[in-house]
């Protein structure tokens, strides 16, 4: 059965953005429709090569990871939608509700009116008094039990289940499970049979689909040695003022690349050739809320369809950057197949130990409760990747590229100027 993974994150484009994307590549009207169907068709091709497991596959790194094509895709899939006028895959710009204030230590706030002469018969006004603010609140759902069977699902279903999705992301902010309700249960497991219900498992399935939902910045190391590659990564990823970052090197083989997206644009940069392609990217939070058993469906035909959260194409998070979005889905969405062992600490998070079986044999995983994280694997293949040195909510640095002596091409090959 094969793998289509479907990375909506083109709902999320406004109007500004498609704008940007038509300006730059023209595109007669009569020939959008066709472009859309046709792009869409490509996305879901390309997107066959990020098979099971991708996120922790050995392959040839200066071949960029998967994301960066399937996001190259959706710029044209914005693009085309921009002029199809039938609304399906394009949502309204709305910002996400603000952050209510908080008064401190939560004390009335009494306004005292400036002092006047009172007349001698009456009492003096009292001053009004507000209640105080309340503050925010996460955006809780409940979690469901992973089902062993797929529903079938049409396409144009599966669409209205991300676009609900989308916009429930946009009214309400990233929807998150009770995170203290599910560790205490992980703490209190007397043993590995209560370490292994069908509930605390599908919270760890749910928890690394969604690990983009519980931090607002991160920036960290990580190492993923794999069939002859031996890559080390820095990064840095800030949601709230949308930009990221990568920089990562195999000094045994003498490869260099790095990955940046800020202000609207991303940057994938070979630091071997000096060549650099570009293209528009986000310039606001995108995502959606899907429940546990809405990330892996079968279409008509049978095959397997899943789906991403967004931001870890748009926003230049790679395969190999710790929230490994298709992982759960090939190694944990059949939950006979593994066990969690234990919970133990890895480099200073709290994890799952978990070890289990899939199509290419035997893995060993650690999942870091609180945010989802991958913060360690290693599989029978040899493959290792390791998360460390973690700055979860701190600031993060805003790295930029200087295109200064490369040459650079946009995602249809045509120079950049």
């Amino acid at each position: 059965m094969k793998k289509n993974d479907i990375d909506l994150s083109i709902l999320g484009t406004d109007k500004e953005t498609a704008g940007r994307l038509a300006d730059g590549f023209a595109v007669p009207e009569e020939g959008k429709e066709k472009i859309f169907r046709q792009s869409l068709k490509k996305y879901r091709q390309g997107a066959d090569t990020a098979a099971a497991g991708d996120s922790v596959q050995g392959v040839e790194r200066y071949r960029r990871p998967v994301w960066g094509r399937i996001a190259a895709a959706a710029a044209v899939v914005a693009l085309a939608a921009a002029g199809t006028g039938t609304g399906l895959l394009m949502l309204k710009g709305r910002s996400l509700p603000p952050a209510m204030s908080e008064l401190p230590g939560g004390e009335e706030v009494t306004e005292v009116p400036e002092e006047t002469e009172a007349p001698a018969t009456e009492a003096p006004t009292e001053a009004p008094t507000e209640a105080p603010t309340e503050a925010p609140t996460e955006y809780l759902r409940e979690l469901e039990i992973l089902s062993d069977t797929m529903r079938t699902i049409t396409d144009e279903d599966h669409i209205q289940i991300i676009y609900a999705g989308t916009e429930d992301y946009r009214q309400n902010g990233p929807a998150r499970l009770d995170r203290e309700k599910y560790i205490a249960k992980f703490r209190a497991a007397a043993d590995t049979e209560a370490l292994n219900t069908p509930e605390l498992k599908s919270y760890i399935y749910d928890i690394m689909l969604n690990s983009l939902h519980y931090f607002d910045t991160i920036s960290g190391h990580h190492i993923f040695i794999s069939a002859g590659n031996n890559i080390e990564t820095d990064f840095g990823f800030d949601q709230v003022n949308h930009y990221s970052w990568e920089e990562e090197k195999d000094e045994d083989r003498g490869f260099s690349w790095a990955v940046y997206n800020y202000d609207g644009t991303h940057y994938d940069v070979n630091n071997q050739s000096m060549a650099y392609e570009t293209f528009v990217s986000s310039e606001e939070s995108i995502g959606f809320n899907l429940g546990t058993n809405d990330w892996m469906m079968l279409n008509t035909a049978g095959e397997n369809v899943s789906s991403i959260q967004p931001d870890s194409s748009t926003l230049g998070i790679t395969s190999n950057t710790g929230f490994a979005p298709q992982l759960p889905q090939s190694h944990l969405h059949d939950l006979s197949a593994w066990q969690i062992l234990s919970v133990t600490e890895v480099n200073g998070m709290e994890c799952a130990e978990i070890e289990g079986d899939w199509w290419k044999g035997h893995y060993k995983l650690y999942v870091d409760l609180h945010h989802g994280f991958l913060m360690k694997y290693d599989n029978s293949d040899g493959d290792h990747y390791e998360l460390t040195d973690l700055r979860i909510d701190e600031p993060v640095e805003k790295k930029t590229f200087d295109p200064t002596g490369y040459s650079g091409t946009d995602i249809f090959g045509n120079p950049v100027q």
